[in-house]
Parts: structure tokens; sequence; C-alpha cells
């Protein structure tokens, strides 16, 4: 049974807490009485946002977890990628020491081309000398068998009477060509150069034409393994500096 207001009586505070707690409805009416609407809905506004911090915080567990799932995923790449680089490196210095080993290889390999180089140079060379040596004793002996066939040769082929081999690598010291061609010198029909040429002639004989006896003639000759236009040229130009003195 409900009380109303009328029916209890009311002499202190404590009898108007006792009311409010005892009779619903009064305590409802004075809350209306007193309190504003706005007032009134706080308990209502204070459950919603009661559940809305509780979703806000699930939301932000929720964020934060999967937060921090991704930066687990993050570290666990970064750790990834620095294995990886590391790995990298390895191959990298790797590669880089077998390329040191290639260069250094290739720089012996290099080292030892030189040298073989080298001593192909100096084979060469004593090959040169060698069949420079070879040419000068097969000219030697090819000019002091000429010499000695000169003679007749003159005879047979210019009709040379008495010739003499006067000046050649097999005919000692004559003193006949030296002392004819100092005094063309001294009296200027030669040069000094021109009788440098004269005395590099091989070959000189001295003799009589067959149709001339009393008078003195001289051949030059030029020996030479192979001959050639310039050999035949040289000849010419020294008899006719022999000539002229």
């Amino acid at each position: 049974m409900t009380t109303t207001a009328s029916e209890w009586p009311i002499a202190s505070v404590q009898d108007i807490m006792d009311a409010l707690e005892q009779n619903p409805d009064f305590r409802e009416a004075v809350r209306r009485h007193t309190l504003d609407e706005e007032i009134r809905q706080l308990p209502a506004i204070v459950r919603e946002l009661q559940r809305a911090v509780a979703d806000l915080t699930q939301t932000i567990h929720e964020y934060i977890a999967a937060t921090d799932a991704r930066l687990e995923r993050l570290e666990a790449g970064q750790a990834e990628l620095k294995s990886g680089l590391a790995r990298m490196e390895e191959r990298q210095t790797r590669t880089e020491e077998r390329q040191d080993r290639t260069e250094e290889r290739q720089t012996r390999m290099e080292e030892r081309q030189t040298r073989t180089e080298e001593r192909q140079t100096r084979m060469e060379g004593r090959q040169d000398r060698m069949e420079g040596h070879i040419s000068n004793l097969r000219g030697t002996d090819y000019e002091r068998r000429a010499a000695r066939r000169a003679r007749r040769a003159a005879q047979r082929r210019l009709n040379l009477l008495n010739a003499t081999v006067l000046y050649a690598i097999t005919v000692p010291d004559n003193d006949t060509i030296p002392e004819l061609l100092d005094r063309a010198v001294a009296a200027g029909r030669i040069t000094e150069e021109q009788l440098d040429e004269v005395e590099d002639v091989d070959v000189i004989l001295g003799g009589n034409p067959a149709d001339a006896p009393a008078e003195t003639a001289y051949v030059i000759a030029e020996v030479s393994l192979a001959i050639a236009d310039n050999d035949i040229d040289r000849a010419a130009e020294r008899a006719g500096i022999l000539a002229r003195a």
C-alpha cells in the first residue's frame, strides 16, 4: 500500500528522508519538482557515456593490438631485411675478394707475359745479331772468294792485261791507291768525302788494256750476295771518282 504525502506527517528533515526512501511516488514527485529535465536525464547520459567509453576502450585495445601486430611484423620484416643486407654484404665481400684474386692473377699473368716478351725481345736481338754476324761472315767469305777470282775475271771479261788486285780484303796494304787518292785531294780533283767513298770499295784492280798496253786502267768491283740497282749505281759513282783522281 502506497502512502501519499498527505498521509505522511512531516515534522523534521529525517521525516523527509524517510518519506523519500519509503515512498517512490513521493521521491519521483520531489525529483520532478527539484530537478530540471537535463538533470533528470544525467543518469541515462552517464550510462550512455559509460557504454561509449567502454566501446572506445575496446576500440583502443583493438587498435593497440593491431598496431602491436603491425609493429611486430615490421620488426620481423626489418630483421629479415637486415639479415638479407648482411647476406648481400657477405656475397659482395666474397665477390670483391674473388675479383681481387682475379686481378692479382691477371697482374701476375701480365708480369709473366712482360717477362716472356722481354726474353723474346732479347732472343730476337741475339738472333738479329747472330744473323748479322752470319751475314757478315757470309759476305766476308764471299768477298774473299770474289777477290781471288777478280783478276782472272778482269783478264777474261775486260781484256785487262797484267791484271793485279791492288785493294781488297785479301790483299795486304798497298800504297798505290791511297797515294793516288791523296794526290787527287791535294790537287783538288776530289774531296775528302769522295776519297772515303773510294776507300769503301770492295775490290780495285789495276792493269793494261789490251787495246792500249802502254796505259794503266783501274777496275772497281762491288761484291754482294744479291745485286740491286743501287749497288750498280754506287759502283759507277765510285768509278767516276777514281777516274777524276
